[in-house]
């Protein structure tokens, strides 16, 4: 069995996938300095994996971040690396020093958790002659069953993400300030954090207080363990995620992976699991008119509150877009052949 050595996992996804290692592999904890303790928020420092001397491991896997000792490693990312440094200064040190390690034969492959993040990086990697380390490897969410009954009166709609905002929250509930339908349930999911991007007035953030507040369809949790998440997640009919910008949106893997049909944005990774049509709907997002997206909402949460039959089909699609391409099985497929080729 060889032995691949991983870091902090702050995800739910990172947690399943580094729990259920390839075949011939198994994952074990490297010891590093632990930035995240400290509550240090320095770019480098952070987006650095301080390895300590003397661990016995044949490779190092690491998330979004870069190894600076000369052992053989792998490092998966969502978007841009390197991720520190001043990326519009071609002499920035802390920068030219991150692409000096991508550089380095230690460094052993990149992992894209998209197309999306493939070809973002691809004009810098070209330049830097790095991209035949690069492949993409996607991310794998665990599924589970819908617990929807054919019989159910209720339309069970949720949104959950704690950049209310910036995922879209206004517009889904201007949406369902339209639809006069006594048989919506609404879950929301969300501590209202605003961290970039979208950035809502004060009167925006009273209203959407209000109207929650008022709308007794609406079920509000601002915490919840992420087994309980789940929970919801197979109770619903639809997921609204008509966000305004996120590098990959891994909420609607995960109500995919619980067969649920998808009302998105079709910005960045999203279409890559989002098909038009088939398994969700999308719309292209713009934060100086965001009327339209209310239409959209309201339009596509009507229909598939009025054709059963499309939605059920929507669902199955949805399942069999996890199964294919964000399962365990897919990903540790292609993780066993890349670590093969390494050791």
């Amino acid at each position: 069995m060889k032995k691949i050595g991983i870091f902090n996992a702050t995800r739910f996804w990172q947690k399943y996938v580094f729990g259920n290692p390839p075949e011939g592999y198994f994952y074990k904890r490297a010891i590093d300095i632990p930035m995240h303790l400290f509550k240090i928020q320095n770019q480098f420092l952070c987006n650095t994996k301080w390895v300590l001397p003397f661990q016995n491991y044949d490779l190092f896997h690491t998330y979004n971040s870069i190894i600076p000792v000369n052992a053989p490693w792998v490092v998966e990312v969502e978007s841009f690396l390197p991720r520190y440094g001043n990326s519009q200064k071609e002499g920035d040190l802390l920068y030219k020093w991150g692409v000096k390690r991508l550089q380095h034969k230690s460094c052993k492959a990149i992992i894209f958790t998209s197309k999306f993040s493939q070809e973002m990086n691809r004009p810098n990697f070209e330049k830097w002659g790095i991209m035949n380390k690069g492949q993409v490897i996607y991310r794998a969410v665990q599924a589970y069953s819908s617990l929807i009954s054919e019989n159910e009166s209720e339309f069970h709609i949720l949104f959950a993400g704690n950049a209310f905002y910036r995922k879209g929250g206004i517009e889904l509930l201007k949406a369902l300030e339209r639809i006069n339908n006594p048989h919506i349930k609404v879950t929301i999911i969300s501590n209202f954090e605003v961290d970039w991007e979208i950035y809502p007035t004060e009167a925006e953030i009273a209203w959407v207080h209000s109207q929650i507040s008022k709308d007794k369809r609406i079920t509000l949790h601002t915490s919840l363990p992420h087994h309980k998440v789940v929970d919801i997640m197979r109770t619903a009919h639809v997921f609204v995620a008509t966000t305004f910008a996120d590098p990959f949106n891994n909420t609607i893997l995960e109500s995919m992976a619980c067969g649920v049909p998808i009302i998105a944005t079709d910005i960045r990774s999203i279409p890559e699991f989002v098909e038009e049509g088939m398994n969700g709907f999308t719309i292209t997002p713009n934060k100086e008119n965001k009327e339209p997206i209310v239409d959209f909402i309201e339009e596509k949460l009507n229909f598939l509150l009025n054709n059963q039959t499309q939605r059920q089909q929507m669902a199955q699609h949805s399942s069999n877009i996890i199964k294919d391409k964000f399962s365990l099985e897919a990903r540790n497929e292609k993780l066993k052949v890349l670590y093969d080729g390494i050791l």
